[in-house]
């Protein structure tokens, strides 16, 4: 999946994977949960709802994280 043109900031995943399979490996498997994960962002001016509504960047954002955690589970 490629990531949006308009997205202003790389996204690194792969870091979230491979600090939970080091957890995984290395603390004997704890549960673990995840409760927030933020997304940067620079707001403009022509930043308005309906233009926020159809975020493609943040969805991209949160879905390579997803994989992510997914990969790491298995």
């Amino acid at each position: 999946m490629l990531q949006p043109a308009t997205a202003k900031y790389p996204v690194c995943a792969d870091g979230l994977r491979k600090v939970l399979k080091y957890i995984k490996e290395n603390y004997n498997d704890p549960e673990i949960i995840v409760t927030g994960n933020g997304y940067k962002e620079k707001l403009e001016e022509k930043d308005v709802l309906p233009h926020a509504l159809s975020d493609s960047n943040r969805k991209y954002y949160h879905m390579r994280h997803l994989m992510a955690l997914h990969g790491a589970v298995w």
